[in-house]
């Protein structure tokens, strides 16, 4: 597999081999035999993994330089890791995606890698750290974790040598995962982190945002802007960007209406079942659902024509199969339930059969 990416992209300098999150450590049958015959920690057997798959490309590739995410390197102990001279044939990319990074990445760990590794990587997120079903950006979420690491870096400049950074953007998960924060939707966020990274005045939040308003056309500040629907941009993608957030503020309108007294109290699944509320209530609980319901129909024809220009069919499929379609069924079993109950004009005494 290495070879075969590297041969794909000829006269690259760096590569990244990932190594992060390895939940399942040593715990299969060939594990346990390579764990037993060396008398060896977990730890130490990723570390022979991490060992020769480095070394590999350094002997083979020199010229190549090789990078690895962190995490799984900052409970080691020191000593272990000296042990098998990782500094001197991977460069990790310590990644931290919160809006305090210092709070996970404490003073021990940079003490650590500036005794192991001569050069070090960070690695941020503008988008698809939220979490693994958000289907809109927090621009801010994200800005404040680019600012932090600033922070980071000031306070650690004289000690640390960083090579660059890396903004990451999920797209999902893992291979399992659904689909999260898609690109489209996070140019916005995208423009803004790229602008404070490249900005020498960071503090000046407002001139910040409003550089990245004007690169994305957007008629108001998509920062300070509380909700991303009342914001119209155009840029590529920012029909989809439109669509998607438009959705989730209709989202957010029927979740508050599913709370209301008149949902909760004469629309629950015993009276739809049993065809027994009070009329004034259901229409009351259900009036604004029933528009709902048709703008979610209207936003999935727009969100599939926005997709078509940028994504293969199958990506609509999953994420409307994700995000839209359970959504629909609700609604329609609601306006289905609220017709059946609205018809009803006498009813048996309790208890009900």
């Amino acid at each position: 597999m290495i070879d075969e990416v590297i041969d794909l992209h000829k006269g690259i300098e760096y590569l990244h081999i990932g190594c992060d999150e390895v939940y399942q450590l040593g715990l299969c049958q060939d594990c346990q035999t390579k764990l037993l015959a060396e008398s060896w920690s977990p730890q130490e057997l990723f570390l022979d993994h991490l060992s020769r798959m480095a070394k590999y490309i350094k002997q083979k590739y020199p010229s190549v330089n090789v990078l690895v995410w962190d995490d799984e390197l900052r409970n080691i102990p020191l000593e272990v890791l000296t042990t098998w001279k990782l500094g001197h044939i991977v460069e990790p990319v310590v990644w931290k995606y919160t809006g305090d990074v210092e709070a996970d990445l404490h003073e021990g760990i940079w003490r650590k890698y500036t005794k192991l590794f001569p050069r070090m990587w960070f690695a941020t997120a503008f988008k698809g750290a939220k979490s693994p079903d958000a289907i809109t950006n927090s621009i801010s979420l994200y800005l404040e974790n680019h600012r932090s690491w600033v922070k980071l870096i000031k306070k650690y400049s004289q000690t640390l040598k960083f090579q660059g950074g890396i903004l990451t953007g999920w797209q999902r998960y893992d291979h399992f995962a659904v689909l999260c924060e898609l690109l489209p939707v996070s140019i916005p966020s995208l423009a803004v982190n790229l602008i404070y990274l490249g900005s020498d005045s960071k503090s000046d939040l407002v001139e910040l945002t409003s550089i990245a308003q004007t690169m994305c056309r957007c008629d108001s500040n998509p920062v300070l802007t509380l909700n991303n629907y009342l914001v119209h941009c155009v840029f590529p993608g920012s029909r989809l960007f439109h669509a998607i957030s438009h959705l989730s503020q209709v989202f957010e309108q029927i979740d508050i209406l599913k709370k209301s007294s008149p949902y909760k109290g004469w629309l629950t699944l015993y009276n739809r079942n049993h065809s027994f509320s009070a009329p004034s209530h259901v229409e009351e609980a259900s009036n604004e659902l029933v528009s709902l319901y048709s703008d979610v129909l209207s936003l999935e024809r727009d969100i599939e024509e926005a997709m078509d220009s940028i994504y293969k069919a199958d990506t609509f499929v999953e994420w409307s199969s994700t995000y839209i379609q359970p959504v629909k069924d609700e609604l329609r079993a609601v306006v289905q339930a609220r017709d059946r109950l609205l018809a009803v004009d006498s009813w048996p005494k309790r208890p009900l059969e």
